[in-house]
């Protein structure tokens, strides 16, 4: 299946935070962690691909804090899951909660631990800045950077297909 096809499929796109959303840096102060930096072409393709129609999942190893708890209230995603160790169970979960097959699903992370989870997503996607075990994992990268609009191409490529599938049908 190429990757028209795949996307095609994609209902629910699941995204990691650091080295997907943002550029992976974390600020810090005297004071500890200060925040994150998200870029809004990737903010604003998430809400065009849930207005579509669409579902999205945030799934981070990171601990909750405010910035991630504040840019996902603000984008309106519904499921938000800190501190992951196992993101393939917060999958699986997910997909059975909302009655769609793995097929039906696309993830977009960078490192080791996301491994698992995009093997088992019909569409993986990796920024191009992700680790090499990751980009060899991938079906699609994409070229804008992480935390600069690669979540935004995977969006764009997904109702792209939506479209076109669409237009073919009718």
């Amino acid at each position: 299946m190429n990757i028209s096809e795949k996307a095609a499929r994609v209902r629910m796109l699941f995204l990691d935070i650091d080295g997907t959303m943002t550029d992976g840096k974390l600020h810090f102060g005297d004071g500890g962690f200060v925040a994150r930096s998200y870029n809004t072409l990737d903010g604003h393709g998430i809400r065009l691909f849930m207005q579509a129609g669409g579902d999205v999942a945030v799934v981070t190893a990171a601990t909750d804090d405010d910035s991630i708890r504040c840019r996902v209230r603000v984008l309106g995603i519904r499921h938000y899951y800190a501190a992951v160790a196992d993101k393939l169970s917060v999958v699986k979960e997910v997909l059975s909660a909302e009655n769609l097959q793995p097929e039906q699903a696309g993830y977009v992370g960078d490192d080791v631990q996301d491994l698992a989870a995009l093997q088992y997503v019909g569409l993986a996607c990796a920024p191009k800045t992700a680790m090499a075990e990751v980009l060899a994992a991938a079906h699609y990268v994409p070229q804008r950077p992480a935390g600069g609009g690669a979540v935004r191409e995977v969006c764009d490529l997904i109702m792209a297909q939506w479209k076109a599938k669409e237009e073919k049908a009718g």
